[in-house]
This record gives structure tokens, sequence and C-alpha cells, in this order.
């Protein structure tokens, strides 16, 4: 894994749904994605003449565009970290919510916290494998930026992490900073069909963006925690001005089992859990 972090052998799908630009996800939560007719349309012309390379996104010269494993795990946080809303969950906004067919039910109004129990997991699994590393790495300049923007969202919030639960009006203030940073990346990628170029990224920033980003998730974590001792599995989300208003659902078993796994949990809080499912 350490090899392939630096490693130019893996490519982006061109998938022709387009996801809309943050304030539409804010005006109409449950109606956010865009079929491409027209790409879905030279996509199949591409595979007829190329195969199944004719599906991945290409480079200036025609050829597959390809990226080291640390841009594609970066990229999969970053979407996740794009609709997080602090103390609350991930925000389910685009029409294909989790795994789990009943939670369709809450597209647009519902947060994921077992999604950010698990994505607890996937950073320390990240901060684990760059621990040997040091230098820069080439990222894709488009995902750069993602990166930097992401970071910055969250480190202007980390300091105030510790006077307890953040207010309303902070929940929505990086939920904004945070998902507009998503939306000018995917909205950029989407009219260029591609990347521009690549530029070294010190890895001092992607581990700083890492830190900040398992400080915001264990703070919300720990303002999780149900009356009854268990922890929230989904909230629900409503947007007001400038501010939102977080309602909590009931609980769930895999919330429960999510927050175990998450190795946020102090070995005699998860003995209380396991004694309160019983």
């Amino acid at each position: 894994l350490g090899e392939l972090l630096h490693q130019p052998v893996f490519s982006y799908a061109n998938v022709p749904y387009r996801i809309k630009p943050f304030d539409a996800l804010l005006a109409n939560a449950k109606n956010t994605v865009d079929y491409d007719l027209e790409l879905a349309e030279r996509i199949e012309q591409r595979v007829a003449y190329r195969g199944a390379d004719g599906k991945l996104l290409e480079d200036a010269d025609g050829e597959v565009y390809q990226v080291n494993l640390l841009e594609k795990l970066l990229v999969t946080l970053l979407s996740k970290l794009g609709n997080l809303v602090i103390d609350a969950g991930i925000w389910l906004n685009t029409q294909r919510p989790e795994w789990n067919d009943a939670n369709n039910a809450l597209v647009g109004q519902g947060l994921s916290m077992v999604t950010l129990y698990y994505m607890r997991r996937y950073i320390t699994f990240l901060q684990q494998l760059l621990a040997q590393e040091s230098g820069s790495f080439k990222l894709s300049r488009e995902v750069g930026l993602w990166l930097t923007e992401t970071a910055a969202a969250l480190s202007k919030v980390r300091p105030q992490l510790q006077s307890g639960p953040v207010s309303a009006r902070l929940q929505y203030q990086l939920l904004v900073g945070l998902g507009q940073a998503s939306s000018r990346y995917r909205q950029t990628v989407y009219r260029q069909e591609s990347f521009s170029a690549k530029a070294l990224q010190p890895l001092d920033q992607v581990t700083a963006m890492l830190d900040d980003a398992l400080a915001v998730i264990d703070h919300s974590i720990q303002y999780n925690v149900r009356e009854d001792g268990m922890y929230q599995a989904y909230n629900l989300l409503h947007i007001k001005s400038e501010a939102v208003e977080i309602g909590n659902l009931y609980p769930m078993l895999e919330g429960q089992v999510a927050a175990l796994s998450s190795g946020a949990i102090e070995p005699a809080r998860v003995v209380e859990v396991l004694e309160t499912l019983f």
C-alpha cells in the first residue's frame, strides 16, 4: 500500500450523473442529481471503439487519466466531509443515501451518524498508512484545491470544540464551508470532464486535515450519546436561516455496532452500551 500511494495506476469512472451545485442542494435536498444524456451518449460511443476504457476519464491526449492511491483515498473521504454537519452526522442528500433501502425515506432530511462512525475508522487507517511517509505527493490540482479548502473549514472550527456542543449557527457555517468546497470541485471537474494537471501537495497539509477531521468527528460522537447511554444512528436536519435544527430518530442496532467499532469509545463505556442493549 505504501508504494501504491505514489504510483499513478488508478483511474476515474466518467459517470454521467451530475450532483447539483450546493445552493441547489439547500433549496431542495430531495432533488439533487441530473443525468447528462449527451455525455452518456458520448461515453457509449467511446466504448464502441475503445472498449471498457471508454467509460474512464481521459487526459488531454485522450489516454486514460491515472492517479495514485492517496488521491483515490482522499477523494473518498472528502466527498463525505462535504456533507458533514458537526455533532449531527453526514447529510443524506444524494438520492441514494445508504446501503439500507429503508433509509431511502431519509433522503434530503436525514443525517447518518453510522457513516460518521465508520469515517473515524477510515481516518485512523489513513493516519497509520501515512505515518511512515514524508515530503510531498502528486495530486490532481482540483483535488489539491478541494483538500486545501476543506482543511481550512475544519481548522477554523476546531478551536471552538473546547467549549461544549457547537451552536446551530456554527453547524450551518461549517456545512456551507465544506459543502461549497465540494460543490466547486464537482462543478469544475464536470465542466472540464477531467483534471487540468497534477501538482505537489505537502504531506503536512494532508495529515493536518486528517487531524482536524478526527477532532470534529470525535466531538460529534461525544455529543451523540443518548440519555439511555446508547448512540444515535440517524438524525434529522432542518435548515433554517443561516442555522440548522437537529432532531433525533429512535435507536437502531446498526448505530451501536458502528459506534462500538469506531475506536472512539473507552472500554468501560463499551461495557455500558452492551449492557444497555440487553
